[in-house]
């Protein structure tokens, strides 16, 4: 039976308090009456896991299956690649175009690891309808970097501080204010009549092992003769 490692759910759940809900597309189709999954730990912390259950969502023939972060489903029938993507001045629409195992990614800043980038996406002949943005995603090892870095100053005490995030709700945050200081990625369009970037939705998910596939829904796009532009806006080397 073939396995592969197609979704990864809350990983930063290491401690009870720290309890997420996550929802992560499989990338997969039947028309069987059986589904096997299989869940592994993957990681070195052990997570304590509440509920497992599978969305099995109905769609047409040719035609795909895309979940936004609020956990609204989406049927879409066609891919616009960007015929300009552009990252520090470097064309990297290559990897962009198509969801495969080609990423794009970018080392952290030297001396400070919240410093951001901005990826620039140029569509043509887009039409008027519904549009989203479809991302296939995953994090760098930053956040395990500062993670186990944070153990290690932490030293013996290490049990005693993650004893005391269930209860004391300052060190909870504490743990967490370097991870909120990386940030999100944001993303906006250009408003062509405005001369300026307007703002859509920032969207996160934790996790360097599997990629995270999801659609942002573009509301109120501004567009002109089929020409759409994009930014995301994100940390360097997350």
């Amino acid at each position: 039976m073939l396995h592969s490692a197609n979704a990864e759910g809350f990983s930063s759940s290491i401690a009870p308090s720290l309890e997420k809900k996550d929802i992560d597309a499989l990338q997969y189709s039947t028309s069987s009456e059986q589904f096997f999954l299989t869940m592994k730990n993957e990681a070195f912390e052990t997570h304590a896991v509440n509920q497992l259950s599978i969305d099995a969502v109905r769609k047409n023939k040719n035609k795909t299956i895309y979940h936004d972060p609020q956990g609204y489903y989406y049927q879409c029938d066609k891919l616009f690649k960007p015929r300009i993507a552009i990252a520090d001045k470097k064309e990297i629409q290559g990897s962009l175009s198509r969801i495969d195992d080609l990423e794009y990614f970018s080392l952290t800043d030297s001396t400070d690891l919240s410093a951001k980038e901005d990826i620039i996406l140029e569509y043509g002949n887009i039409p008027q309808t519904d549009l989203g943005l479809v991302l296939n995603y995953r994090q760098t090892l930053l956040t395990t970097f500062l993670l186990y870095s944070g153990i290690s100053y932490m030293g013996n005490e290490f049990g005693n501080y993650f004893a005391q995030i269930e209860t004391n709700n300052q060190i909870k945050q504490k743990l967490g204010n370097p991870f909120k200081r990386l940030g999100t990625i944001r993303i906006y369009v250009w408003d062509e009549d405005l001369g300026k970037w307007k703002y859509v939705e920032s969207i996160y998910e934790t996790g360097p092992i599997a990629k995270n596939l999801t659609i942002v829904p573009l509301r109120n796009t501004f567009r002109k003769n089929g020409k759409l532009k994009i930014k995301m806006e994100l940390t360097k080397g997350l």
